[in-house]
């Protein structure tokens, strides 16, 4: 009877001490899985190596010591004179902290990429001819993020409109095809009535150029002010805006100076013709001038017409 009773005792130590094995193995799978959750999400894992190892420093740091005062108070306030739990409850608190901090990062993370989506659409369309991308809806969540996307969106929103009104207003007052018909040059009135219209649009090349000029400033100022994260998704994406945005500015500036050139040879070529009003006749769309120095002249001015407007 003593015999059978030293092996129950047997026996029942050892599936104890089975049941503490196993819990203490079960412990530790949870605390590594746990902890391998804090390491940096995607957007973070583009941060480098050593930026990486001080995010992951700092979550655990954080989310191990909340889980030693979870796991206090646990033991402390809601289980005070119980039978005390041990490693297998810390790092399942462990894990479930860990669980929360991994589903808030993924979130945040989901944000930044969409930010960095939109950002790289706005660069990578001809926003000219894709309005779509500007058009107010439903305001998106770009987490962290959304500051840079309201200053991003407020630029190419303030661009696209700019280039807008500039181009309704250069095909109001002008167009190269209208000048070399020579439809124009049939009265003195219809001469003075196109230069008209080419110094109205001498005026709007420079308000396009004093608009354009002024958002860049004014978003150069904007972004001096933004409080950065600092992190190098961020600065990727506010380098590829700013490659974008020059690229865009020069392009514009470009073809403000090659209209400011197409402009002052079409009105020379009229004040060449206005001049010579009587000297001249338009038969089958053709310029016949009395002699040869005025048509050497005329050609000469056209094709100084024809020359600036090919670029555009």
């Amino acid at each position: 009877m003593e015999q059978n009773t030293n092996e129950q005792e047997t026996v029942n130590t050892k599936k104890e001490n089975g049941k503490k094995i196993i819990s203490r193995i079960l412990s530790i799978a949870l605390i590594l899985i746990g902890t391998l959750m804090l390491y940096p999400t995607v957007t973070q894992r583009r941060e480098g190596s050593n930026n990486n190892f001080m995010i992951f420093i700092h979550n655990a740091i954080i989310v191990y010591l909340l889980t030693l005062v979870v796991y206090v108070i646990r033991n402390k306030i809601f289980f005070k004179g119980k039978k005390k739990v041990g490693l297998l409850t810390f790092s399942s608190i462990l894990l479930f902290i860990s669980l929360c901090n991994f589903t808030n990062a993924v979130k945040e993370n989901s944000k930044e990429l969409a930010a960095g989506k939109y950002i790289m659409a706005l660069c990578e369309s001809k926003v000219n001819d894709n309005p779509i991308l500007l058009k107010n809806k439903e305001k998106d969540d770009y987490g962290k993020l959304n500051s840079l996307v309201a200053i991003v969106k407020e630029e190419a929103n303030k661009s696209y409109s700019i280039s807008k009104t500039f181009n309704s207003e250069l095909k109001e007052n002008t167009s190269k095809n209208h000048i070399i018909s020579n439809n124009v040059l049939r009265s003195e009135d219809k001469i003075k009535e196109f230069r008209n219209s080419l110094s109205e649009l001498n005026k709007a090349l420079a308000k396009y150029e004093s608009d354009i000029n002024s958002n860049k400033v004014n978003f150069d100022k904007k972004m001096s002010e933004f409080k950065s994260e600092n992190t190098i998704f961020e600065k990727n994406l506010i380098n590829e805006f700013n490659f974008w945005r020059k690229e865009k500015y020069d392009k514009s500036i470009k073809d403000i100076n090659e209209k400011k050139v197409l402009r002052e040879k079409m009105d020379k070529y009229l004040e060449f013709m206005e001049s010579k009003q009587g000297s001249y006749k338009i038969v089958n769309n053709k310029i016949m001038f009395g002699n040869q120095s005025d048509v050497d002249k005329c050609n000469e001015l056209i094709e100084g017409v024809k020359k600036a407007g090919s670029s555009w």
